[in-house]
């Protein structure tokens, strides 16, 4: 077939080069030129191979229809030039997101037949499409619906979690199943506990939500818990068992024999005696230290700080605290923390701060000058940290040669 070249067709002809514009599959096939002269001709032939994603499976059926699974068979697409690199299955379901197709599962390009496994108690359809380097290909017609039988749950639920918000509560959390994961009509939730290492009983409890509270329990102590999942076919599977405490109280301890080590002019360490395990009544969260500036050693007036917080997670026993005034007095209080908040404080300790280098002056200026002399004028600095016994004067000339030059004035 001689092809109609056309600068307004979708083939033309530019410096030499054959054009084709909205490439399809008719396109494909063996390209031939043909260069004529009076005397002579001569051809030049490709071939073009159109490339795309595989076209929309066919003829989907099911077959070996069972209580909990199916075996799905179809035609592969045309995959274009492009080997089907795998199918994907999907399904929808009519109760719970009817319209939504989801992913159920993936089998390699060279299969054209799967068997799905099914949740119990819903009514599905199913589609397949081919995928290939190019990309995912349009999803074949869906199935006629299949509704499967309903039976007792596969599984319980999981990330089940245990807290404790009041000292004699305890709030068991979980992980809902799906809904489609329900397996029949009826869900609910038998909550299991007792307390750990002791000989008693489970108690049991029935609940449709996915939490409950077990009230009246002591104080931090630890439990056994089990969470299984029953509708009216049946129940799950044995579920594991999970650990967890009843609810925390404040501390009732105060850290003891608290001591300070001065490190330099403003950076102390902290040390004292851990509290006992059976006083926290809870998780132990750390220790807090909470420190306030008393006053300049400098100037004898009473002169209260804001107090200042510094957390030192986990079981220790001192803790390093930076950025102090030098030549203070200090007060400071160390207590401990869990999940419910702080315990008693420690009885005050105070401590005191060497002198430190004293701080800039605010105020510099040159207030008079005559041919020989020159009148200075400063302020003394906001913090002196320590006794202020005098200060340096440095100048340099500014001609050559810039010598330097300093003075040590009395206070």
């Amino acid at each position: 077939m001689q092809l109609k070249v056309d600068s307004n067709g979708p083939y033309f002809v530019e410096n030499g080069v054959l054009q084709i514009t909205n490439v399809s599959h008719r396109d494909q096939g063996l390209f031939t030129c043909v260069a004529r002269t009076p005397v002579d001709r001569d051809t030049a032939s490709a071939l073009l191979m159109v490339l795309d994603v595989p076209d929309a499976p066919e003829y989907l059926v099911l077959s070996d229809h069972k209580s909990r699974s199916v075996k799905l068979k179809w035609i592969p697409g045309d995959d274009h030039n492009s080997s089907t690199t795998e199918f994907i299955i999907e399904y929808e379901e009519s109760q719970w997101e009817p319209g939504s197709w989801k992913e159920l599962l993936r089998i390699p390009g060279n299969h054209n037949s799967a068997v799905a496994k099914l949740q119990g108690h819903v009514d599905y359809r199913f589609r397949v499409s081919g995928v290939n380097d190019m990309g995912r290909g349009r999803p074949s017609e869906p199935t006629e619906r299949y509704k499967t039988q309903a039976t007792a749950p596969d599984k319980n639920p999981e990330n089940v979690k245990i807290e404790g918000h009041l000292p004699h509560e305890m709030d068991i959390n979980w992980e809902p199943l799906l809904p489609i994961q329900h397996n029949g009509p009826g869900l609910e939730y038998e909550v299991f506990y007792k307390r750990q290492g002791v000989e008693e009983d489970w108690q049991k409890h029935t609940v449709k939500r996915h939490s409950f509270v077990v009230t009246n329990t002591p104080t931090f102590v630890p439990y056994e818990i089990k969470i299984q999942a029953r509708n009216n076919q049946g129940r799950a599977p044995e579920p594991k068992i999970v650990s967890g405490y009843s609810g925390e109280d404040f501390p009732s301890a105060a850290p003891k024999n608290v001591s300070v080590e001065v490190m330099n002019s403003s950076v102390v360490k902290v040390s004292w005696t851990r509290v006992h395990k059976d006083t926290l009544h809870g998780h132990l969260g750390g220790y807090r230290v909470n420190w306030w500036r008393m006053r300049s050693l400098a100037d004898f007036k009473k002169k209260h700080g804001d107090k200042q917080t510094l957390v030192f997670p986990g079981d220790r026993n001192d803790g390093v605290l930076p950025g102090l005034t030098p030549f203070s007095e200090y007060s400071l209080i160390v207590m401990t923390f869990n999940g419910r908040g702080n315990g008693p404080g420690s009885h005050l300790h105070n401590f005191k701060t060497p002198e430190g280098v004293p701080e800039k002056n605010p105020v510099f200026g040159v207030t008079d000058v005559q041919k020989h002399t020159a009148s200075l004028a400063w302020a003394a600095p906001s913090e002196p940290n320590g006794i202020l016994t005098g200060y340096l004067l440095e100048y340099q000339l500014s001609t050559y040669p810039y010598a330097s030059r300093s003075a040590h004035l009395d206070r």
